[in-house]
Order: structure tokens, then C-alpha cells, then sequence
């Protein structure tokens, strides 16, 4: 998988910007609030047409303008592609080889990215929602049927919760609950299951990673703590009915999830210091580029967003130590002049000042 070409239009801070890739590894060097970040959003976007950063597509198009696009050229399995997202205030247009795709759903899947930003090193100890996006993200990308089953149960979910509050002023309202919890019960087993297999996969290749960055003195395991499993969903939505209509809420099913770390057995995101809960999360981020690529058969595409700087050279060195000549990589961050990597020697530099890019080999 190599990406080839970007060109954007009208994107965050870039009204106009065409920028090819030559070599694997890439670093975009510049201050803070230059567009670099902006840069790798684009590539993520044009792979799950959506942002890690907002939920607001108005934010991603050029002030003033009425629409942004993003395109790409590049190689998908020896195969020259183009892929395209447009964005529009109310909604996104996407494109393969220039074909209108009517369902995002056609689209999804093609091109493959793990991105690794600050806000993942907060995996272990962030909120529960953290967790599940970082499921989310990685199944939405291998398993389009898993972003289907997903969004059906959060469409469901809102009417489910909508009912629930309403039935304050209208109790007559409970009467019809058992169809929105048959079809949270269908949606939401299917997220349950696909969600299990994924953290047993990837537990063991984080627990070999983890084992192997700290030199076999910390064995990491990883639980899919779920809110409820496959053979209780039933009892457990049934027996939460009441509860549920006195807080207006749905309390039972997989938007409730959450996983567990533990480092020899003790609690890490509870008695874990910084230094391990971000080697967890380094594991977990390598882990999740090993298992894509033991999905898909090819490498995806390694996003670094500014996290080089946050890690020391100990966990720097094991996260550049994973990039080979398999593996394309976009790195942002405002200095190189700390980075001690033989990896510099294979790249190509790009140094961004408000939204200008200059290329320096």
C-alpha cells in the first residue's frame, strides 16, 4: 500500500495543495498551528471520511469556501487507485477511480491507516469512550459489516433513548419498547461478538510487543470487559427496563463497554505509573499495525501525529524501530534535531509554515 499523490482543495488551512511522495518515510516539520496535523487528518479522512479530530464537517472546509476535497493517487495490492472524499456542510461525497460511491459503506476498507496521536497515550487512562473508538477505528477499517452493525445500534439507541425520555410526559409510550429492543438486541450482538474476537487477536500481539519493549521483565494482558455478552444481552436489557425509564437513559449493551490492562497482574490504568500505561498504549498502537496487516495481507499506512516528542528515547526508539521499508509513514512534529534514528537517512522532509510546504531532501 503507498500512497503516491495528495492533493487537497479548500481543506482546514490549505485552499490549494498538490504534493507527491517519493520515498516511504515522511516528516512534516513545522510550529505548532502551521497545518501539519491537518496534513495527516486529510489521509485519515480519505480513509474512514471522517475526522480523529471533530464530528463538525464545517470545521474541516476552508473559511469561506463551500465545500472541501480531498484526493489521492496510490497503490492498493499492485493496483493504481484513486480515492476521493468531497465535504460539504451537510454530508460527503466519495469516489473511487473517479465513480461515484453511493453507500460509504462501498468505500470503506480500501485504503488502510494507524494513525498515533497524543490522545492515544491516553488509552489506559482516559475516559471509556477512548477505548472504544480505538475499536472502532481499527474494526472499521477490515470489517465493513462491524461499521454497519455499528451504526444501526446507534441509530436504534437514540430512538430507544428518545422513547424513554419522552415516556415521561406519555407513559403510554412503554407499551412499545420491545421494538426498539429487538433491534438493539440484533445490532448490538453482532458489535459484541466482532469486538471480543478483535481484543483476543490483538491482546496477544500487544502482550508480545509489551514483553518484548520491556525486556521480559512486564507481561501486559488485555480483557474486552464488556457490558454485557451475546447469551445475557436479553436478560440483562429486560431486567435494566425499569431503571432505564427513570433515568431516560439506556443503561445495558456494548455503547457501554470497556477494557481492561493489567502489567504482571496489577491494574494499570489504577496503579500503573506514566511510564508504563504509555508503553501499553505504544503496544497497542504496534499491535494494531501488526494485526492489520495479518488481516489484509499488505501493510497500512503509519500516521504519527506529534507523539515523538512525547515519548522517551527508550519508547521512541521501539515505535521507529517498527517502521521497515514496509511500512509508508507520515510523522509530524516541530523538530528533528532530538530524534537519533537511523530511519532519518530513508526520508524525505517537508517543512510547513501556514500552510506552505517546502519539500528538502
Amino acid at each position: 500500500m503507498r500512497l503516491h499523490r495528495l492533493k487537497l482543495k479548500n481543506y482546514r488551512n490549505y485552499e490549494e495543495l498538490n504534493i507527491e511522495f517519493d520515498s516511504k518515510i515522511h516528516f512534516f516539520i513545522g510550529d505548532n498551528a502551521q497545518g501539519k496535523t491537518n496534513l495527516l487528518e486529510s489521509i485519515y479522512m480519505l480513509a474512514l471520511t471522517k475526522s480523529h479530530r471533530t464530528n463538525k464537517d464545517r470545521e474541516l472546509i476552508y473559511w469561506g469556501k463551500e465545500f472541501a476535497s480531498i484526493h489521492c493517487d496510490l497503490t492498493l495490492f499492485n493496483r493504481d487507485t484513486q480515492l476521493e472524499v468531497n465535504i460539504f456542510p451537510h454530508g460527503k461525497k466519495v469516489l473511487i477511480n473517479r465513480i461515484d460511491q453511493r453507500k460509504i459503506s462501498n468505500y470503506l476498507g480500501k485504503l488502510k491507516v494507524v494513525l498515533f496521536a497524543p490522545e492515544d497515550l491516553q488509552l489506559i487512562k482516559g475516559s471509556p469512550n477512548q477505548r472504544r473508538k480505538f475499536m472502532d477505528r481499527a474494526l472499521g477499517q477490515i470489517r465493513p459489516k462491524y461499521i454497519n452493525q455499528l451504526s444501526q445500534y446507534q441509530k436504534v439507541l437514540l430512538q430507544r433513548n428518545q422513547l424513554l425520555k419522552d415516556s415521561f410526559k406519555n407513559s403510554s409510550l412503554r407499551n412499545t419498547i420491545d421494538i426498539w429492543d429487538c433491534q438493539l438486541l440484533e445490532y448490538g450482538s453482532s458489535v459484541i461478538d466482532i469486538r471480543q474476537q478483535f481484543i483476543q487477536e490483538i491482546g496477544k500481539l500487544a502482550q508480545r510487543i509489551h514483553f518484548e519493549i520491556t525486556e521480559g521483565i512486564e507481561q501486559l494482558n488485555l480483557y474486552y470487559d464488556a457490558n454485557c455478552l451475546v447469551t445475557n444481552f436479553r436478560e440483562k436489557i429486560e431486567k435494566s427496563r425499569e431503571r432505564d425509564f427513570q433515568t431516560g437513559t439506556t443503561n445495558v449493551g456494548p455503547h457501554r463497554d470497556e477494557l481492561q490492562f493489567t502489567i504482571n497482574d496489577i491494574d494499570a490504568k489504577i496503579f500503573g505509573s506514566q511510564g508504563q500505561q504509555r508503553t501499553v498504549a505504544l503496544s497497542l498502537k504496534l499491535a494494531e499495525l501488526e494485526y492489520m496487516k495479518m488481516q489484509i495481507g499488505d501493510m497500512p499506512i503509519l500516521l504519527l501525529d506529534d507523539v515523538l516528542s512525547e515519548l522517551d528515547i527508550r519508547r521512541q526508539k521501539q515505535l521507529l524501530d517498527s517502521i521497515n521499508d514496509s511500512v509508508q509513514t507520515f510523522v509530524t512534529t516541530t523538530d528533528v534535531s532530538g530524534i537519533k534514528h537511523e530511519i532519518l537517512k530513508q526520508s524525505d522532509f517537508f517543512y510547513i509554515k501556514q500552510g506552505n510546504i517546502l519539500k528538502k531532501t
